[in-house]
């Protein structure tokens, strides 16, 4: 997860997979959703399996004065053994 508005997954998505860009919420005391209004906040990524990937990642207010820049992520497979 990362504090963005935006992002793309340039290579490696058998290794990670980009789920989408999200606004932050919270739940109402009725059970409804309020949302802000505004660009989103929160790009969610998740490891699909190990390898490298390349992705760019958007931040800032993408109307005013976007910036962007591009991160390299490696995914290790788990430790059966639980260690790191």
């Amino acid at each position: 997860m990362f504090n963005a508005t935006g992002g793309q997954v340039r290579s490696g998505t058998d290794a990670v997979e980009l789920l989408g860009a999200f606004r932050t919420g919270v739940v109402a005391a009725d059970g409804r959703t309020l949302a802000p209004m505004g660009a989103p906040n929160t790009l969610l990524l998740r490891a699909c399996g190990p390898g490298l990937a390349t992705i760019d990642v958007v931040t800032g207010d993408p109307w005013h004065a976007p910036g962007s820049a591009q991160l390299r992520i490696t995914v290790q497979p788990a430790d059966p053994k639980g260690g790191e």
